[in-house]
């Protein structure tokens, strides 16, 4: 599978379903069960947390990223994706390494890079 912003978010939403407390994943721990591209993630997340040091701080970006979000998982997608939409409406963009990405996806990396989530 091809590494791009897609297949990152894709595995951001899913790693984001594993931290909800008394959400059901199983196999946390298998790597392609939480991201197509672990490294990947985590490489976006170091190169935003480098531009951004004041976001190294995993309980707000859970909060940021999870306030009001549902703990079922396909909802919690619907949630996450919502949010990028919503970054992406409203300017909030960051550029990574050369992706324009929306500040959600960013975050949810950096949230790998802390290795505040299993990846």
């Amino acid at each position: 599978m091809p590494i791009n912003r897609r297949n990152i978010l894709r595995g951001a939403v899913l790693a984001l379903g594993a931290m909800m407390p008394g959400a059901a994943m199983s196999r946390i721990d298998d790597h392609g069960v939480l991201f197509q591209s672990p490294r990947a993630a985590r490489t976006v997340g170091t190169h935003y947390l480098a531009q951004h040091p004041e976001e190294r701080n995993a309980a707000r970006l859970r909060q940021g990223l999870l306030a009001g979000a549902p703990t079922e998982t396909g909802a919690l997608r619907g949630h996450i994706q919502a949010k990028c939409r919503q970054d992406f409406a409203a300017g909030h963009t960051v550029v990574v390494d050369g992706w324009i990405l929306a500040r959600s996806e960013a975050r949810a990396c950096a949230l790998v890079a802390l290795g505040a989530l299993v990846a």
